[in-house]
């Protein structure tokens, strides 16, 4: 999204659009009744910026993109993960850290097949079996640390 702004070429070029763009990075991380003050604290930082350039399309970007996608239509109540235990607003991210996790260090493509089957996929089939019988949800296993360090 910020590549259509113009604002992916300055992200690592102007220190203030850094800035600006890491922070609306982490704005999902606020609770839901703060974000609009935080969306308003990241507007005057943007006003702020010096290049006249940066700053149009960050102006564009917060009102076209953050202000009336974000806040308006998807609402603080449903972006917001201040307070969740799995704190990603994507299950794809998710299931890629559970993955990642899963995963020895130095992977055979069979070892690797093993622990996907029982670290990810049969514990989700599990789970989808519960929510859709509505039991109530087992605890979550915790990691062994050995299995990581094989």
């Amino acid at each position: 999204m910020f590549s259509e702004y113009g604002l992916y070429t300055l992200y690592n070029v102007n220190r203030q659009v850094t800035k600006v763009i890491n922070l609306y990075l982490t704005w999902p991380f606020l609770p839901k009744f703060e974000m609009a003050k935080g969306l308003r604290y990241i507007r005057r930082l943007v006003g702020n910026v010096k290049d006249t350039t940066a700053r149009r399309s960050l102006r564009r970007f917060h009102a076209n993109y953050m202000r009336k996608f974000w806040l308006q239509k998807i609402t603080p109540s449903r972006l917001s993960v201040f307070g969740l235990a799995k704190r990603t607003t994507n299950d794809l991210e998710n299931l890629h850290r559970r993955m990642k996790s899963a995963m020895p260090k130095n992977p055979i493509f069979l070892r690797f097949l093993h622990h996907l089957t029982t670290n990810i996929f049969q514990p989700s089939n599990q789970l989808l079996i519960h929510l859709n019988n509505h039991d109530q949800l087992p605890p979550a296993p915790k990691p062994k640390q050995q299995e990581r360090n094989e």
